[in-house]
């Protein structure tokens, strides 16, 4: 789960992260029959070329000479200190519309885009020596995430950004493991400033951390000894969560939005899935009485 906290208004933003890519824009001609669109060149202890090419109605990124993927349309590159490469791509998966982030050629999970707002709306953004990568994603307008070493974090807030990618607030590295960028709730408009987490130990499959897709909205969750704490988004109300952990059970409190606090508070009691990949359980209005809501839920 993402370590962040809100900053009370007002709020300023001084600088921006200044990469130390040199990008240059040329044309050229090329007997690939594509046609060239743009050219970077990067310079660390060598000299990389990269362009992005169009063919037919496919476009894809040349790197020294070798064709990447192609996609129908790609935006975004950006490079470490380090030389890697990251860029947006468009593509359609089992007839949706989605987009998506690769990383030095490899691709990572793929958002639905079917309105403005959605897919990936900010980013990508290396850290100063190229050690970690963010970008913040919308799966479809059903939830929305910060991503960090391809790792996703449900996201509290509304970043705060255009309808277009990148007509927002830019995601800024203070250092090697800190960032902050702007985003908004409804109380208001804040800087929002975030640690990167330490990586998830992945030897304990059935712990409860991580992302949980639910039939009452996305949950995310970190687990420490027998206890677990997170959050969890839907179309009507924020939660966060407080539970206790006992042989794949979970149990606690969901303190809703916008007090927090009674009236606003749920209960809950959950059962992990023998394969740890799903979860049933039960859900009520209040802290007593009888369950009421059914609450079934798979990772994500």
């Amino acid at each position: 789960m993402l370590l962040a906290a809100n900053l009370s208004p007002p709020f300023r933003l001084e600088g921006v992260i200044s990469s130390r890519a040199e990008a240059i824009e040329l044309s050229l001609e090329t007997d690939k029959g594509a046609a060239v669109q743009k050219v970077h060149t990067f310079s660390t202890r060598e000299k990389i070329v990269i362009y992005v090419a169009a063919d037919g109605k496919s476009k894809f990124v040349v790197l020294d000479g070798k064709d990447g993927t192609r996609y129908g349309d790609i935006w975004g590159l950006t490079f470490s200190i380090d030389g890697r490469l990251a860029y947006v791509a468009k593509d359609s998966r089992e007839g949706e519309d989605v987009r998506l982030v690769v990383v030095d050629g490899q691709e990572e999970r793929a958002y639905g885009y079917d309105w403005y707002g959605q897919g990936i709306r900010s980013g990508p953004v290396f850290s100063s020596s190229g050690g970690h990568i963010v970008y913040v994603a919308n799966d479809g307008g059903k939830a929305e995430f910060v991503v960090v070493d391809g790792v996703r974090h449900l996201h509290p807030w509304t970043f705060l950004g255009g309808l277009n990618w990148g007509e927002g607030s830019p995601i800024l590295f203070d250092s090697e493991e800190e960032l902050h960028y702007l985003a908004t709730n409804e109380t208001g408009t804040y800087i929002v400033k975030a640690r990167v987490p330490s990586a998830v130990s992945p030897s304990d499959k059935c712990a409860w951390t991580g992302i949980w897709d639910t039939n009452l909205g996305f949950m995310d969750l970190e687990q420490s000894g027998e206890t677990a704490s997170g959050l969890m988004v839907n179309a009507y109300w924020l939660g966060r969560i407080q539970a206790d952990e006992t042989s794949k059970k979970l149990a606690g409190i969901i303190a809703r939005s916008p007090t927090y606090k009674p009236p606003d508070v749920d209960s809950f009691e959950i059962n992990m899935s023998e394969d740890c990949q799903s979860f049933t359980g039960h859900s009520r209005k209040g802290l007593e009485g009888p369950w009421s809501i059914e609450w079934t839920g798979t990772r994500s």
